[in-house]
């Protein structure tokens, strides 16, 4: 056999698996930059029902834009806290999707706990219903969770606590400068 056509043989079955694997989404993982497992030198007192879950929503609305963050904490096989934030941004029906995944250390879950215990997020169960919500405008939900299974949902739909509505931004915020992710 040739060389040219032994090179084709190699070649070829090479280039194949390599679009069949990009096709695949292989690409998104070798390109993850995010390490497994918790920040070194990071702990966390796991004892107590803690923050586990924080995660916003906006979106629709007429121009069909929507965004996502996501913290969440747990603990490894060891008891070291994980803890990440995952940010999604779509800013038209037509736009390109950006996604996000950055590894953080506890301190962000506790600088999160000082804005909910700031503005007593904890005890906002039941909220009413506001007596005036467009039907057509960008719609948002909120939503904290902790280990011991309680939690608390705030839809744009729901009346909260006065001044309120200023600390689902100021957690969004104080997240994303975490996570070091620019808007």
């Amino acid at each position: 056999m040739k060389p040219k056509a032994i090179a084709a043989l190699v070649i070829v079955p090479l280039v194949l698996i390599a679009v069949l694997l990009l096709t695949l989404g292989v690409r998104h993982i070798l390109k993850s930059r995010v390490p497994k497992g918790p920040v070194p030198g990071d702990t966390f007192d796991f004892s107590a029902p803690y923050l586990c879950r924080v995660s916003w929503w906006r979106g629709a609305g007429s121009l069909g834009d929507s965004s996502s963050l996501e913290l969440t904490m747990e603990p490894d096989e060891e008891g070291r806290p994980i803890v990440r934030v995952f940010y999604s941004d779509q800013p038209s029906h037509n736009a390109r999707e950006v996604k996000k995944t950055v590894r953080v250390s506890s301190d962000t879950v506790r600088g999160v706990e000082e804005i909910i215990d700031r503005y007593g997020m904890r005890d906002w169960t039941d909220l009413p219903p506001r007596e005036e919500f467009a039907l057509d405008a960008p719609s948002s939900r909120f939503t904290i969770r902790y280990s011991d299974g309680t939690s608390v949902t705030v839809g744009s739909g729901d009346e909260v606590p006065e001044g309120g509505w200023e600390a689902i931004p100021e957690i969004r915020a104080y997240i994303l400068r975490q996570a070091g992710i620019g808007e």
